[in-house]
């Protein structure tokens, strides 16, 4: 790029930017992002003074024992998968029917909730930035969940509701993907619509200005219809105004049709 036009598209921008229009790149967000999958809750971790799910099943001898031993089976020494394990245990059990239920689709989609919401954290965030195959994973758990949504929105519409409302999720219809984003072709629509905004605040200011001398227009023209009768009924013509309604609509001469046209000599001579 040379140094004039260089110097003509700066000149265009800060023109631009001193008219109150701006463009700005749009960010573009991975699919795993919050903005995108339609997460509006983070990661609720369950309690990491409880036990792990295994030591569930001994929760009895798990009471009774030390607080030093408790300490070491609880969630605080485990792995994070035993974390994750509990977080969707401890929220399964407000969307599934039954204490059973593992497979339908409200489940499936709760399990993967939590997994892709333990992603999205500040920890988790870390290990999408160190390791690839777990951001293509974390893709592939949104999109399974999505598939999800959309089955279960085309079979139960209301539970599809009530499990968005207990999730905290916002469901994101499929946006077929436009054309590339050109910084000039931008710039153009804003333009037009700065205009447009300028038009609109135009013609309110003049229609509040009309409005505010709409009552002095009214009597004014009154008086001049008032003028008009009198000066007629003067010259003895016929009136043609009124000055509650305005202007007295002339009789319309009798309507001619094509065939009146061309047969109506030889109507009158049968006559």
């Amino acid at each position: 790029m040379s140094a004039l036009s260089l110097q003509q598209t700066r000149g265009l921008r800060d023109d631009l930017k001193a008219r109150g229009i701006e463009w700005r790149e749009p960010k573009k967000y991975k699919k795993y992002h919050p903005e995108i999958s339609g997460d509006l809750e983070a990661f609720k971790a369950a309690d990491i003074s409880g036990p792990t799910h295994k030591m569930t099943y001994a929760h009895a001898e798990f009471e009774q024992s030390s607080p030093e031993v408790q300490r070491l089976l609880s969630l605080e020494f485990a792995h994070n998968n035993e974390l994750i394990k509990m977080s969707k245990l401890d929220i399964l059990r407000e969307t599934q029917r039954h204490q059973y239920d593992s497979g339908s689709l409200a489940a499936k989609i709760t399990n993967l909730t939590v997994s892709i919401r333990y992603h999205q954290t500040e920890k988790g965030y870390e290990k999408l930035l160190r390791y690839s195959e777990r951001r293509v994973h974390l893709e592939h758990l949104v999109d399974r969940r999505k598939k999800y949504l959309v089955r279960l929105r085309r079979i139960d519409y209301k539970r599809f509701e009530w499990l968005l409302e207990k999730l905290n999720l916002l469901y994101k219809p499929r946006v077929l993907k436009g054309g590339p984003i050109y910084r000039y072709d931008s710039l153009r629509k804003l333009v037009s619509m700065r205009c447009e905004k300028l038009r609109k605040a135009k013609l309110a200011a003049y229609k509040a200005k009309l409005d505010a001398q709409k009552e002095s227009f009214e009597a004014e023209k009154k008086s001049t219809l008032e003028w008009i009768k009198e000066t007629e009924e003067k010259l003895g013509i016929p009136v043609t105004v009124d000055p509650e309604t305005g202007m007295i609509e002339a009789p319309l001469p009798p309507r001619v049709t094509i065939a009146k046209r061309i047969f109506g000599p030889y109507l009158v001579n049968k006559e």
